[in-house]
């Protein structure tokens, strides 16, 4: 099986985190995406959310109909912070016969040497950059040249190292953000078009005071 993992806050999930999943599943081929949302995050310790379980409710209910999406909530049954590393390791004996692939924002890969124990990356999981621009390709390609010269070029857009591959993909733009959400529901804007119509109204009432 070839499954794709996409992880994250999800405070609150939107259209943006649901088209990267189907973008994947469709260009890389995929069986399955697991959406695994982070009940707490390393980079947002010290930040207010929502309550993990009602994320995971939010996520249940807009991908509903989406019948190759699926919610993984095993960062929800470890105690500290959900370090990916540990979560591919898990997720490697869960599915000890399937490529795995971590997806993973241009904008994040600058940042990814900071990352905990962040070259193990590369021989748990391939990797699949998902880019909205030539300036995230552009950033995979030096943070590679940098930080990984033993990665091996051999498709325009794919790389090898450690067994596995390194993937770019190109997506549709979609100018949205979970703060983005937080402050339309903040102040009682329209979602609309922002996020699955089905959810529309669980969002205002966690998210209508207090989680700026």
């Amino acid at each position: 099986m070839r499954i794709g993992l996409v992880g994250g806050s999800f405070n609150p999930v939107h259209n943006g985190h649901l088209r990267v999943a189907i973008e994947v599943k469709e260009q890389m081929e995929l069986d399955w995406v697991e959406i695994i949302p982070a009940p707490r995050p390393p980079h947002k310790l010290n930040k207010k959310m929502v309550p993990f379980y009602m994320r995971v409710m939010l996520l249940k209910k807009a991908i509903h109909d989406i019948d190759f999406l699926k919610i993984n909530t095993i960062e929800g049954d470890r105690d500290g912070p959900s370090y990916t590393v540990w979560t591919l390791k898990e997720l490697k004996v869960i599915y000890p016969k399937s490529d795995l692939f971590f997806v993973i924002g241009g904008d994040e890969i600058k940042g990814l040497d900071k990352w905990y124990k962040w070259r193990e990356l590369f021989s748990l999981s391939n990797l699949v950059v998902v880019g909205r621009k030539e300036e995230d390709l552009f950033e995979l390609e030096h943070f590679l040249d940098k930080k990984l010269p033993e990665a091996k070029r051999f498709l325009d857009y794919s790389w090898r190292i450690e067994g596995n591959r390194i993937d770019y993909i190109n997506i549709p733009r979609i100018e949205v953000s979970s703060s983005m959400i937080r402050k339309k529901a903040l102040f009682g804007k329209s979602l609309r078009g922002l996020v699955p119509e089905v959810i529309e109204q669980d969002i205002y009432r966690l998210y209508c005071k207090n989680y700026k």
